[in-house]
């Protein structure tokens, strides 16, 4: 399917590259493209970025960017450079204590508005958590 590269490469619309997601008619998604994933990163520094940033931002209210593990690679990082803010996915039992210092000082200039701890399992007895979710 057409994404993110064709968009950047205008082989497409922005309305032929963003699918719908389920039952939300008015939350879309953007998948990567055609684009082998070793390439991804020369992309996220180009100038192509940069307006397509600016398409996806005239054109939407909100523009949310779900990037790469940010010690796996540069990709990540270069799409740091044009967010407003970001919300760090810190995954529970598997990210340690000294890669999770170590994303935050590498990210600290971006403004952030909160963890998600992801897969974490709670020791509270699932019927104290419904009462407590209603």
């Amino acid at each position: 399917p057409v994404g993110m590269y064709e968009l950047m490469t205008e082989r497409c619309t922005i309305y032929d590259a963003l699918r719908p997601t389920g039952g939300e008619s008015k939350l879309m998604s953007l998948g990567p493209g055609n684009l082998p994933a070793n390439r991804r990163h020369v992309l996220a520094r180009s100038a192509q970025f940069e307006r397509l940033i600016d398409l996806l931002s005239d054109e939407l209210d909100h523009v949310v960017f779900d990037t790469p593990p940010m010690l796996q690679g540069a990709a990540g990082l270069s799409v740091l450079r044009h967010v407003d803010a970001h919300v760090l996915v810190v995954r529970n039992g598997v990210s340690t204590l000294p890669q999770v210092r170590a994303v935050v000082d590498k990210i600290d200039a971006v403004p952030r508005l909160g963890v998600i701890l992801n897969q974490y399992r709670s020791s509270v007895p699932d019927r104290l958590q419904r009462l407590l979710t209603r």
